[in-house]
């Protein structure tokens, strides 16, 4: 891959013999077209998800720059050399990470506190939590409180759990994007 000086090529896109010619930003980037030795084969389980991923996000990021609302956030968060498109784009593809859960705190008292590190590329818009006893019955659920990290949400329990143990805490984290992960613990 390299950056084309070429006047002549500048601004160019697409392929010409075995080279791809592609825009980025004000550049012009060259480089050699892929080789397939077949070209009738068929994606793998894992490159058709990958390619569904991308398509969603190529639609949701099209979408968002239509919607001005949508477009000034993204244009905010875009730096040198990306565009609002690149950064909304990015953000329909990586869904947010649960990286921890904190229990700690959580004794099955009402008013327990449970900590939640979510993460997104750009900004997680919601965390909800979900509290099952041992059978696997719902106890409660609810929404957790953004802190005043960006990447913590607090969540306090309202309903007493006498029984502790095989409890499981299900968290669900949701970006701008809508892409949700799904993250649970199970209390020893």
């Amino acid at each position: 891959m390299a950056i084309c000086n070429n006047p002549i090529m500048s601004g160019m896109s697409g392929r010409v013999g075995n080279l791809i010619f592609r825009r980025h930003g004000k550049k012009t980037i060259v480089a050699a077209a892929p080789k397939t030795n077949n070209k009738k084969r068929s994606p793998t389980s894992q490159q058709s998800k990958n390619q569904l991923t991308f398509h969603k996000a190529t639609r949701y990021a099209s979408w968002a720059m239509q919607h001005s609302s949508l477009k000034e956030l993204y244009e905010k968060k875009a730096r040198k050399g990306r565009t609002a498109l690149n950064v909304a784009f990015r953000d329909a593809y990586i869904p947010p990470e649960i990286r921890d859960i904190y229990a700690e705190s959580y004794l099955g008292k009402p008013g327990d506190m449970i900590m939640i590190e979510a993460d997104d590329d750009f900004k997680v818009i919601s965390v909800k939590v979900s509290i099952r006893l041992a059978g696997g019955e719902l106890l409660e659920e609810g929404k957790a409180l953004e802190d005043v990290n960006p990447v913590y949400w607090v969540y306090f329990t309202s309903f007493p759990n006498n029984s502790l143990p095989g409890t499981t805490i299900q968290v669900m984290a949701e970006d701008l994007a809508g892409n949700i992960t799904i993250r649970s613990l199970q209390l020893l």
